[in-house]
């Protein structure tokens, strides 16, 4: 194969990969999931096949990365659509501090030590322990750190209650909320669960709901205590 056939590999498949990252959408390197990370080691791998080996067509080189590309916006799709597949394929964030108090048994789970905790509680800008009111170890594996308030009273977790429709009994447990009682005061107030986009706890202890979009409508976002 010529010199010149090879520059045109090269900068072709250098175009495909860069419409591949925007296909794949905007994400940084460090919030990638694992699925994510595995893919873009794999598709670097592959990426590199038709460049080394010249025997290989062209298109066959870049039919691997097709089919991954494929199976990236088929599980992004469903992701989006089911919880329970997005809990299986990028984890949970754990909470390791909770109201100032270290979370042993999360940090045994997650098998995260407290050298680990302390360097990015320190990365952070937080190094007392006593400052901080909750740190959650993201899926991603960087840490979270909510301080204390200003009064120095622990405040309260933003528990995600709600999520797409989706109701989550565990959260709204660790509120402070009995699930019952909750979804009866939405429904009292006109708000079925089905019809929240998002409803959030917030630090401060007020509840931050929004609906979900509906066509020719704009969605509502609202703030109770």
């Amino acid at each position: 194969m010529s010199a010149l056939s090879l520059v045109f590999r090269a900068v072709f498949i250098y175009f495909f990969l860069i419409l591949v990252m925007r296909v794949m959408g905007k994400r940084e390197i460090a919030n990638l999931s694992p699925f994510d990370f595995v893919l873009a080691l794999i598709m670097a791998e592959l990426a590199v096949i038709p460049l080394e080996n010249t025997a290989i067509p062209l298109w066959q080189g870049l039919l691997p990365l097709a089919v991954l590309v494929f199976l990236e916006l088929l599980f992004s799709f469903l992701t989006m659509r089911f919880s329970f597949l997005r809990r299986v394929l990028n984890g949970l964030p754990q909470v390791v501090i909770e109201k100032g108090r270290l979370r042993l048994d999360e940090m045994r789970r997650a098998r995260y030590n407290l050298d680990e905790l302390m360097s990015q509680l320190r990365q952070a800008g937080h190094p007392d322990l006593k400052n901080v009111d909750y740190a959650v170890l993201e899926t991603s594996g960087e840490l979270s750190v909510i301080p204390k308030q200003s009064s120095g009273q622990p405040g309260s977790f933003p528990w995600i209650l709600i999520s797409d429709g989706e109701i989550d009994y565990q959260n709204i447990r660790r509120a402070g909320f009995a699930p019952h009682s909750f979804i009866n005061g939405l429904k009292e107030k006109g708000l079925h669960p089905k019809d929240i986009f998002l409803a959030m706890l917030n630090t401060d202890g007020s509840l931050w709901l929004q609906l979900k979009e509906v066509p020719g409508q704009e969605s509502a976002a609202k703030t109770r205590k």
